[in-house]
């Protein structure tokens, strides 16, 4: 915000655009491509049956790193909670 600038009360939230623009609705769109909910955490993307990504929504990219065995609190300062995150494995 800029200091004496005018205009930004009459913004809106971002979770109406988030609401919209879900990452994984969108990728369900797209011919070939499907999600499955993992058992540990997250969503798989899979192309044409198979598995090309993991997806995440905040927590889960957390659970999914510590049931892999990863300790994650010694890796990094502090928790990023994104609304979604992607890792791509192929």
């Amino acid at each position: 915000m800029i200091k004496g600038g005018v205009g930004g009360g009459k913004t809106t939230s971002g979770l109406v655009f988030e609401g919209r623009c879900d990452f994984i609705t969108l990728l369900e769109a797209v011919p070939g491509y499907h999600i499955v909910q993992r058992k540990d955490a997250g969503c798989d993307v899979l192309f044409e049956n198979k598995v090309i990504a993991h997806t995440f929504k905040k927590f889960a990219f957390y659970r999914y790193l510590e049931s892999h065995g990863v300790d994650w609190r010694s890796k990094i300062s502090a928790q990023l909670l994104p609304d979604d995150a992607i890792i791509v494995i192929t």
